[in-house]
């Protein structure tokens, strides 16, 4: 794909120098910019220009939530976005969920390089509860029911239990996940 031409306005500081804008660049990314002068590129052009996304913008945040729902594994994914839809990578974005009606457990996201933030559930928690979702501790509004099924101990480990506890092994592999009270 060839390169793309986007005007950039040039503003005269009539000292000899130029203030230069390219307010119609939206999306977040790296560019190269050649300024011309009479058809000609000035010194040392063409410049790199990292163009960062703008701030957090909480309407457009995005929130997908996977078809299953197991504890221990991850959960919904957070897409956080500016005015422009840039993903916010690089911030400090705090992203985390409560579980209810539990006397809100606070359920853990982590950060991906691309600005999205997987919400793992807990590992031993299990059972129907609402899932609210915050980002820099405001409530996205952006949450959901959400059924958290147990996660079946590996057969290898829940036979080495059994070998290894032959009167308590088969109850370790009930209580893998700990049900909702």
């Amino acid at each position: 794909m060839g390169a793309v031409k986007i005007p950039i306005e040039v503003h005269d500081n009539e000292d000899g120098s130029y203030k230069c804008s390219f307010p119609k660049v939206k999306k977040a990314g790296n560019y190269s910019l050649l300024p011309t002068l009479d058809d000609q590129p000035i010194k040392d052009a063409p410049f790199n220009v990292t163009v960062h996304p703008g701030g957090f913008l909480l309407d457009n945040t995005e929130v997908t939530f996977p078809d299953d729902s197991v504890c221990g594994l991850p959960g919904p994914r957070v897409a956080l976005k500016d005015a422009e839809q840039n993903l916010l990578f690089g911030r400090k974005e705090q992203v985390h969920a409560d579980l209810l009606p539990l006397d809100e457990i606070e359920v853990v996201a982590f950060p991906n390089p691309d600005g999205t933030f997987n919400v793992v559930y807990p590992p031993h928690v299990h059972g129907d509860f609402d899932m609210h979702i915050f980002v820099n501790g405001v409530d996205t509004k952006k949450g959901n029911s959400v059924s958290v099924k147990p996660q079946p101990l590996n057969p290898s480990v829940a036979t080495a239990a059994q070998a290894i506890l032959p009167q308590s092994g088969s109850i370790l592999a009930k209580t893998a996940c700990k049900r909702n009270p």
